[in-house]
């Protein structure tokens, strides 16, 4: 038998040749778009996998600046209690050890101050050349004294 045509293809009919070549375009076609399709899908499970990671990540790092937050409003609940006394007594000796005792306690401090009913500065640690104390007219300072609790700034600029 010889490769030469027979002659004419009859109407409509398609050549071997033809066949064969839309046969491997339609077993290599659509295993990709079947494998593609699982690709995408394992992708977005990883996405989500990994965007519970770093959800799971955020909250435990939250969690634990909430803690250190938290100790941190006890060392100044129980220097507030521990103060008093010495406020009274006009001792700025115990004030000021009272004062420094608390901040070494601190996990989050650049400076800790210790104010009068009036909003005067009393005591404050660590000591420099300016204070890091607010004025007597800051909002912050005048809510802390009508509350009677102390509690943590905002950030500061500076």
């Amino acid at each position: 038998m010889s490769d030469a045509r027979q002659g004419p293809l009859p109407a409509g009919a398609i050549s071997l040749r033809r066949r064969v070549y839309l046969l491997m375009g339609a077993g290599t076609f659509f295993p990709l778009v079947i494998l593609g399709a699982a690709g995408f899908y394992w992708m977005r499970a990883l996405d989500e996998k990994l965007l519970a990671g770093r959800v799971a990540g955020a909250s435990t790092v939250a969690a634990h600046v909430d803690a250190e937050l938290t100790a941190d409003l006890e060392v100044l609940q129980r220097l507030a209690a521990a103060v008093a006394p010495a406020l009274e007594d006009g001792d700025p000796a115990a004030e000021q050890r009272l004062l420094r005792d608390a901040h070494h306690q601190l996990r989050h401090r650049e400076a800790v101050f210790l104010m009068d009913a009036a909003g005067r500065l009393v005591a404050e640690e660590p000591r420099g050349p300016t204070s890091w104390a607010p004025g007597e007219a800051s909002s912050l300072v005048r809510e802390v004294i009508a509350g009677g609790r102390p509690r943590i700034s905002g950030l500061v600029p500076g």
